[in-house]
């Protein structure tokens, strides 16, 4: 999975892959390819909102990709309005989270669990 993203140096807006990071005392150097060649570039944040396999947090934690996980999702038919996202953490469920999201007239349900035996004793409709 590659990491797009935006970043706007002084006000200019970039497209970019992220390539790799690290810490310095300053802060963080992110190294990201853009337009066929790799630039450093100095942050105070980085957020890795890149999904469930994340290079961002794996290279942070290298612990993270021995994890193993799956996600289950049920989708309801609803009545009325849910706009509101909502998040569950719930550690008698999961050591991950749960979710619940409207999407047209149905509400999905799901969890991301520890792959395991536990998983389908902590989750059942």
């Amino acid at each position: 999975m590659a990491l797009f993203f935006t970043f706007r140096p002084r006000g200019k807006k970039c497209d970019a892959l992220y390539l790799s990071h690290k810490m310095d005392k300053e802060g963080l150097i992110v190294r990201i390819l853009g337009n066929g060649k790799s630039t450093e570039v100095r942050t105070k944040i980085l957020v890795g909102a890149d999904g469930a396999a994340s290079r961002v947090r794996l290279q942070a934690d290298p612990a993270f990709g021995k994890m193993s996980c799956l996600a289950l999702q049920y989708w309801f038919k609803k009545e009325g309005e849910c706009p509101f996202y909502t998040s569950v953490f719930d550690r008698s469920i999961t050591d991950f989270y749960s979710w619940i999201i409207q999407k047209e007239e149905f509400l999905i349900v799901g969890s991301a669990l520890s792959a395991g035996k536990e998983a389908k004793k902590n989750l059942s409709f």
